[in-house]
């Protein structure tokens, strides 16, 4: 074997170990990640706590929810979630598209007005992140201490999410 030989190797392994070290990186970013979700109920001080430089959603409901991170979103949508039953008595879900707003800047908040149940979600929520990561959860009300339960919360990464992070 050839010095030549020993340093294409040497290099190999510094380079599987430096992916090895970033796709780690991915990771723990990813499990880091978090959103911070509120809940109000609508009163009259609304339009003091919706300012010009804060958006707003109607989605129709009695709700105020505030919606921020930490982490710039590309883009937020909302999906509508009917149930049904089916002829052997097995509930089924079906998501139907509700409205989509763009771009929201880190610790900017989004208001959403809408309508919460206490069992069942009503609407899933999906973010996606500026670094292509996405984030899916349903949310419904919970009734003992009056705040937002965020049900099945889960964070996916994409290809795109590691070549980010591989890039920067």
């Amino acid at each position: 074997m050839s010095l030549g030989d020993v340093a294409s190797v040497a290099t190999l392994l510094l380079f599987i170990t430096y992916i090895a070290g970033r796709v780690w990186r991915v990771k723990i970013v990813l499990d880091s990640k978090f959103d911070v979700l509120e809940v109000k109920d609508f009163s009259e001080d609304i339009p003091a706590l919706i300012t010009e430089e804060d958006n707003y959603i109607d989605l129709g409901g009695p709700h105020l929810i505030k919606l921020s991170s930490p982490i710039k979103i590309r883009q937020v949508t909302f999906h509508k979630i009917d149930y049904s039953i089916d002829d052997s008595g097995d509930m089924q879900s079906k998501l139907n598209f509700g409205s989509s707003h763009i771009k929201i800047e880190p610790h900017e908040c989004l208001y959403i007005g809408i309508e919460l149940s206490e069992t069942l979600p009503l609407h899933q929520i999906r973010i996606e992140y500026i670094d292509f990561s996405i984030a899916t959860f349903g949310i419904s009300e919970n009734r003992r201490n009056g705040s937002i339960e965020k049900e099945n919360y889960e964070v996916k990464s994409t290809i795109k999410t590691y070549l980010y992070y591989l890039v920067i």
